[in-house]
């Protein structure tokens, strides 16, 4: 399969798990909702570069500890000059949480999704779509009765490879900070 081929099937596979997996948690079935922003710099691995992003989280909480998450992320910038201009991420994943949020709560979890980016090397220029993958873990923090500061940890692995800008990592240590509200 080639790799513009494998990148649609891939991104196609994971709508269609994404909207299973929402259909899924939606409305009643959820015990409780978390949504925030966030701040998350990280490192890019293959370019040597810091990134800076901003992002929104949703959480559908079940019974048990386990939860639903969904991420967005968006490349703010960078502190060098890369071929690649901007990324956009999309994940959704399961996370299990090791208490109730009622005192430091850490969790731990797995998010695949897929990336949008935009590359600029000289030969290729324009958006691409490519698959990425991250683990999670970190800690959430009650503030108060509803809110909660969350810090965490990733790994994001991902790679896009087209004919015409050839394999570009896109691979990133990333921690962040969110501020997040249940209800």
């Amino acid at each position: 399969m080639q790799p513009k081929a494998a990148a649609q099937h891939f991104v196609c596979s994971t709508l269609k798990i994404l909207l299973m997996l929402v259909a899924f948690t939606s409305g009643s079935m959820a015990a409780e909702q978390r949504i925030a922003a966030s701040f998350a710099p990280g490192f890019l691995t293959a370019q040597g570069a810091v990134a800076y992003g901003a992002g929104a989280e949703a959480e559908w909480y079940r019974e048990g500890g386990v939860s639903f998450r969904a991420d967005l992320y968006a490349l703010a910038a960078t502190s060098k000059s890369l071929p690649l201009q901007q990324s956009y991420q999309g994940l959704f994943g399961i996370v299990y949480n090791f208490g109730d949020r009622t005192a430091a709560t850490p969790f731990v979890g797995f998010q695949p999704g897929f990336g949008f980016a935009s590359v600029r090397n000289g030969i290729a220029d324009g958006y691409y779509i490519y698959p990425v993958m991250s683990p999670v873990f970190g800690v959430h923090l009650p503030i108060g009765e509803r809110w909660l500061l969350t810090g965490q940890f990733r790994y994001v692995f991902g790679e896009m490879n087209y004919a015409e800008t050839g394999a570009v990592y896109l691979s990133e240590f990333r921690a962040g900070a969110s501020l997040g509200f249940t209800f």
